[in-house]
């Protein structure tokens, strides 16, 4: 993505985004554990939970995720034209991803959770069928999560209008890809026969250029016959 000039010097939109943060998930934070001591959840700090379980498995856990990512993301992006996924540099890369981490965590399920849960159950049903609503608001705290990094997904891409994301459909008899083509200004629909597919080509780009004879079968060319 190109570089734009920031409308503010760095010290002070750096000082406004703390300041936001501080506001946004120390309250949504605070309000949070209200409405969770009132539904009787367990409290942060379990002395129930040992040193343990409560740094090192989690601390492990996340390294062994972190590098599964980095060499998934590594050998994935050679395999189509928009490169590796884009990421802060080091070491503004863990500043990021602990706030980042931290707040969406407050934001989504803290706050989210606690909240929907404590005005269904406790006060609209007075305190009945906690455990099912606690689980199907825990479903929509994920989804919520996830549709929530819609707008960073378009900003990456540089796109204007969600309907502009790409989106493609395996269904059962054919492949079937949907969208909007920006330049023609229209919606779009391409199906293929799953039948008709006989290779797979990742990347249609001079990258695999001459490669078409010695290529594995997923780096060849889309074939398809008319039939």
């Amino acid at each position: 993505m190109p570089e734009q000039e920031l409308p503010v010097p760095k010290p002070v939109l750096a000082l406004v985004n703390a300041a936001t943060m501080l506001i946004l998930y120390g309250g949504l934070g605070f309000l949070g554990l209200k409405f969770s001591q009132k539904l009787g959840f367990a409290d942060i700090w379990d002395s129930g939970v040992s040193n343990r379980q409560r740094f090192l498995i989690p601390a492990l856990v996340g390294i062994a995720i972190g590098v599964f990512f980095i060499f998934t993301d590594a050998i994935l992006s050679q395999l189509y034209t928009l490169g590796s996924l884009p990421h802060p540099p080091f070491p503004t890369s863990l500043i990021a991803s602990t706030s980042a981490g931290i707040g969406e965590e407050i934001m989504f399920r803290l706050f989210f959770i606690s909240f929907w849960v404590w005005l269904i159950s406790y006060v609209i049903l007075k305190k009945r069928w906690q455990n099912q609503i606690f689980w199907a608001v825990a479903i929509f705290s994920a989804l919520a999560f996830a549709f929530g990094h819609i707008p960073s997904v378009m900003i990456l891409l540089g796109l204007n209008n969600i309907n502009e994301i790409p989106f493609a459909l395996m269904t059962k008899q054919k492949l079937a890809f949907t969208g909007r083509d920006v330049k023609e200004k229209k919606e779009f629909k391409l199906e293929v026969e799953i039948g008709n597919i006989t290779d797979i080509y990742f990347g249609f780009d001079d990258v695999f250029t001459g490669w078409e004879g010695r290529a594995a079968p997923w780096n060849k060319p889309l074939n398809y016959g008319a039939g």
